[in-house]
């Protein structure tokens, strides 16, 4: 960038000015019709992430509602029916899902998709939707598209949770508060429900800070493979062609999505755990 601006005002007629705007439009249309997009992905996904998802990797271990009540109550059963054939098949399941690259799957999904239920490869819309007015065919024409990227993104995400709620559930089984429970005569499920379950939680809540970002920025690598127009690969594009309109936009966007949700994710630990209530 400081050659370019040298170059640049020396005259040089080959050199770029420091700031250029290479995508050809201003800053904000793009960035907010990505942002949309991303957004709809990741509410589609709705799968936990983590600090690499958040940096674009593809694995992660936050929270969203659907993809929680799938990997929390798996992970609950897998922790109360510790070594039993379901915990093994569960731990199988969750150990391929977390071994499996997103974008390896995601390029397999591309070619099932299009081998054997005749979609067009990549993107949210097929090519006579792309522009065309919403209707109810441009709504199932998009969820016919999205179900490729909800799977990917979701499938590490589900993966994780499960493992993670099942250890942090094992840790809290032992304690001793449960076993004096048990020890009174409590029911299993309300001993299990009543506060270990709610402990076991705490690390899955901790994470919510890092779910405001990705419902902008989304899974760049998962982005790119597919074609999904997110703010992930625009932020890739501004940073390889050095345009610092876009890029320092994106990323203020994302570090005040940041600080906004841990600050709601210290507001949930202090609700779900007194221990928190009391310390502070």
């Amino acid at each position: 960038v400081h050659e370019a601006s040298i170059g640049w005002r020396h005259g040089r007629p080959d050199d770029d000015p420091p700031h250029p705007r290479r995508l050809g439009r201003p800053h904000l249309p793009p960035a907010a019709s990505r942002a949309r997009a991303a957004s709809v992905q990741a509410a589609a996904a709705a799968r936990p992430l983590s600090r690499r998802d958040a940096s674009g990797g593809s694995n992660g271990r936050n929270s969203n509602v659907p993809m929680a009540v799938i990997g929390v109550p798996i992970g609950i059963y897998s922790a109360v029916r510790q070594h039993s054939p379901e915990d093994y098949v569960f731990t199988f399941v969750g150990f391929l899902g977390l071994a499996v690259p997103d974008f390896l799957l995601a390029l397999w999904l591309l070619w099932v998709s299009f081998a054997y239920l005749g979609q067009s490869v990549g993107g949210l819309f097929s090519p006579e939707y792309m522009v065309a007015p919403w209707s109810f065919a441009r709504v199932w024409d998009l969820i016919s598209h999205l179900w490729i990227a909800s799977l990917v993104v979701g499938t590490a995400g589900t993966a994780a949770l499960i493992r993670v709620m099942r250890a942090n559930l094992l840790d809290e089984l032992n304690r001793p508060y449960v076993v004096t429970a048990r020890a009174k005569g409590l029911p299993e499920w309300r001993a299990v429900m009543k506060y270990p379950v709610r402990m076991a939680l705490n690390p899955l809540v901790s994470t919510v800070g890092y779910l405001l970002p990705f419902l902008i920025s989304g899974s760049i690598i998962v982005s790119v493979v597919l074609n999904l127009p997110t703010e992930g690969p625009l932020l890739l594009r501004a940073l390889l062609s050095e345009d610092l309109f876009i890029s320092a936009s994106i990323i203020l966007v994302l570090g005040a999505m940041t600080v906004i949700g841990t600050f709601l994710s210290d507001i949930l630990l202090a609700l779900l755990d007194p221990r928190i209530r009391m310390a502070g």
